[in-house]
């Protein structure tokens, strides 16, 4: 009898111990039973835009509901975890379910859930796809004092696509960040958020997202989207995190061409820092040209492509001559074909250059795209001054009219008793696999001769019928010393490539008039 009453007592206590335990239970780390399903999202941190940890909800074969938080890093000071309603935006919702706190020095929270804070059962494919939004708070009472958030739901935020843009300032320092969380459903708005890194406290920011490109966009440009005000009141234990869902762009490329600007005390205050996003943002992928001019050597500057997202070119140039730098303000503009083909049209004028500067340029090249760039014949000319017409200081071919860094120099060598100006020819491979002739004359042709200068196939250079390969053509002293000649097609208008002039197959023949004379074999050179 006496263990029959102990059997009674022991049940009685287990029924009334089930009965009073409260619906939201402290667990240790060790699941009663599997989980048959779980779903699990990634958290981000506020101080620094990027994962830091993960929320999971799991349902065992019981019909059990645990929400399980875990942070990548220990709290120092026990931190509150809640649940609201709605998608994060950063601002005050109401409170849905409030979990287990993460104690201080510790990672985790996992809490079973059976009702909600206002009495409702929780159901578990309602907790999982229901737009909601849990924050892990440094302060109980301040649903924005957030140290980590996170969606859930079917619109939860696209695992690992986050994409975080720099906002820099004049010195080329980091000011803000800027973070774009896409969410699952593409139907559904974009989290953008800003967050100044140093800020001075007695200032409101105002972080704008215009058209254009932080290289040439002006803080007047068209506004896409004017983000909530960073205010300066904003408490040690609130990010100073400017968020909001952009209803009209679901990912970051959907915006094809901005870049966010922030101000000071008012949206068209002092400059704070600037940075591309979207489809502005660059690639990585570049390509370095020389920036320079065979019949004026004092002259040295380099050119960057770039690439972006949306496909568009940010070009920069800079002149590195130092005191020789072109002294004039001058007209710098992209053209289709290599520099010797001029006037085949016009991509796109460039920034102008500034007289004697040794600064970079930069411009925006939406007429064509970095790939079709790459792939075609195209240069860029700086003028010698604010006149399209006339000289250049400068040229840079691109794409495919540009050099591969291939090229045989030849000296050509007179016959006894000649007396005539030291000649040297060059042939530069194209990307194209074309070839630039680069005609270089010590000094300028005296007024009465004329030269004229052809390859002829073969090394035997005192054969009487050669065969010609290439006419390049007469020169006298209306220019040079230093004369271009763009080599596409033979002496039958056959196309030519820089492969079948080299390699010691060939030879250079040049001839001289003079005045009124006939022309006169004066001197050779074997092409290596």
């Amino acid at each position: 009898m006496k263990v029959l009453n102990l059997i009674r007592f022991i049940a009685l206590n287990v029924l009334l111990i089930s009965v009073f335990s409260c619906s939201n239970d402290d667990l240790d780390d060790t699941p009663s039973t599997l989980p048959v399903q779980v779903n699990t999202f990634a958290t981000y941190s506020v101080d620094e835009f990027a994962t830091s940890g993960t929320v999971s909800i799991e349902l065992d074969e019981n019909d059990k509901i645990l929400v399980r938080v875990e942070l990548s890093q220990p709290v120092t000071e026990e931190q509150t975890v809640k649940i609201y309603n709605g998608l994060f935006d950063g601002v005050n919702h109401e409170v849905y379910l409030t979990l287990n706190p993460i104690a201080s020095g510790e990672t985790t929270s996992i809490t079973e859930v059976v009702q909600s804070d206002n009495g409702n059962n929780i159901i578990f494919e309602q907790l999982v796809s229901e737009d909601r939004n849990l924050r892990v708070l440094k302060e109980s009472e301040d649903p924005l004092s957030i140290n980590v958030f996170t969606d859930l739901g079917e619109n939860a935020f696209v695992q690992s696509g986050e994409k975080k843009y720099a906002i820099i300032d004049a010195d080329s320092a980091t000011v803000a960040e800027a973070v774009m969380l896409p969410r699952e459903n593409e139907d559904t708005p974009m989290l953008v958020a800003v967050r100044m890194i140093d800020r001075d406290d007695s200032k409101d920011y105002y972080p704008v997202i215009r058209t254009g490109t932080a290289a040439t966009g002006a803080s007047t440009n068209d506004i896409i989207v004017s983000l909530p005000t960073i205010l300066k009141f904003t408490n040690d234990n609130s990010a100073a995190v400017s968020f909001m869902n952009l209803t009209d762009y679901t990912t970051p490329l959907s915006i094809v061409d901005g870049f966010l600007i922030i101000t000071e005390e008012t949206s068209s205050g002092t400059e704070v820092g600037r940075g591309d996003v979207g489809g502005n943002e660059l690639t990585g992928n570049y390509n370095d040209y020389v920036f320079d001019n065979e019949k004026n050597k004092t002259y040295d500057g380099t050119v960057r492509l770039q690439e972006r997202y949306n496909g568009n070119v940010l070009v920069a140039y800079q002149m590195h001559s130092g005191d020789q730098n072109p002294d004039d303000t001058s007209l710098v503009g992209m053209y289709v074909s290599n520099h010797i083909q001029y006037n085949e049209g016009m991509v796109e004028m460039l920034t102008d250059y500034q007289a004697g500067s040794g600064s970079v340029f930069y411009s925006d090249v939406r007429a064509i795209k970095y790939d079709a760039l790459l792939a075609s014949d195209n240069h860029i000319r700086m003028f010698q001054g604010t006149e399209k017409d006339g000289d250049y200081y400068v040229v840079s071919n691109l794409g495919t009219a540009a050099y591969t860094g291939i090229n045989i120099e030849t000296s050509i060598t007179y016959f006894d008793g000649v007396i005539a100006e030291p000649l040297k020819i060059n042939l530069k491979q194209r990307v194209n696999e074309k070839t630039e002739g680069v005609i270089e004359f010590d000094s300028f042709i005296a007024s009465n001769e004329t030269y004229e200068i052809k390859i002829y196939k073969g090394t035997d250079y005192n054969a009487e019928h050669p065969i010609e390969l290439v006419d390049f053509s007469a020169y006298d002293n209306m220019s040079g010393p230093v004369f271009y000649r763009d080599v596409h097609s033979d002496a039958n208008s056959n196309p030519i490539k820089y492969i079948d002039m080299v390699g010691g197959q060939n030879h250079y023949r040049v001839y001289r008039k003079l005045g009124e004379g006939d022309l006169e074999y004066i001197g050779y050179g074997i092409i290596e």
